[in-house]
């Protein structure tokens, strides 16, 4: 860390950050009073950049003014309207646990100033898988998370599972997984490949979480109680956060 003192004395050295704060520009160079300090300069995700000089000293700086978001993400609650999705042992809908945790990761994730939340749907409305595809493409979204409750059969079958398609997209979906496996408590049913369309077509890292059975009625339970898609809602954001280093 630096020492209290240079810490303060630093906030008295006039700093021109020579950049494109916005975006992809130019790393930026710091100069005290007209001179050029030899420093490693980093932008970070949430409109800082990172200062180290040569003996490690590091510190973070926020980029006052940076008021375009850096990154773009689309949560995608799954079905709507009269797609109901899978109907659960005691007739609750897909469709309204995947709006309700949407709404909840939307409202967590817009206090990131980093980020821009999209969702596909707003309310109970059918929204054609095409549509979704087509909107996450065209706003060259950085992310793409679909969130699905799951069904069998086999009322004993429980767990939480996460698919991708591209191999560019399978990190993301792992630590999804690991933050949203760790808020279930649910059995780890794994990261697998799958072709679902909203993960084969969408341009961006995309993955598509199956949160819990339906089918079974003690994860049907937990699934809609309200502080239990809290816990969801807050993991699905650190998962985001973490896999974009903000």
């Amino acid at each position: 860390m630096i020492k209290k003192t240079a810490f303060l004395s630093f906030f008295l050295f006039l700093i021109f950050l020579q950049s494109d704060i916005s975006g992809s520009a130019k790393v930026p160079q710091i100069y005290i009073n007209g001179t050029k300090i030899n420093t490693e300069v980093s932008r970070k995700g949430n409109g800082c950049v990172s200062i180290q000089n040569a003996e490690k000293n590091q510190i973070t700086i926020k980029l006052v003014g940076d008021s375009h978001p850096l990154y773009k993400i689309v949560i995608d609650p799954g079905h709507g309207g009269v797609d109901v999705g899978t109907v659960g042992i005691s007739g609750r809908f897909e469709k309204d646990f995947s709006l309700s945790t949407a709404l909840k990761v939307k409202r967590l994730m817009s206090l990131e100033p980093a980020v821009k939340v999209y969702l596909t749907r707003t309310d109970d409305t059918f929204i054609p898988l095409n549509d979704r595809i087509t909107m996450a493409n065209q706003l060259s979204a950085d992310l793409y998370l679909s969130i699905h409750p799951n069904m069998v059969r086999n009322s004993m079958t429980k767990g939480t599972e996460t698919f991708f398609y591209r191999e560019s997209s399978m990190l993301f979906a792992q630590i999804v997984h690991k933050h949203v496996l760790k808020a279930t408590g649910f059995p780890d049913l794994h990261v697998d490949y799958e072709n679902f369309r909203v993960i084969k077509n969408t341009i961006m890292p995309a993955a598509l979480v199956e949160v819990g059975f339906l089918s079974n009625a003690a994860e049907e339970k937990a699934l809609f109680m309200s502080n239990n898609q809290d816990k969801i809602a807050a993991a699905m954001v650190d998962g985001i956060k973490e896999y974009l280093g903000i």
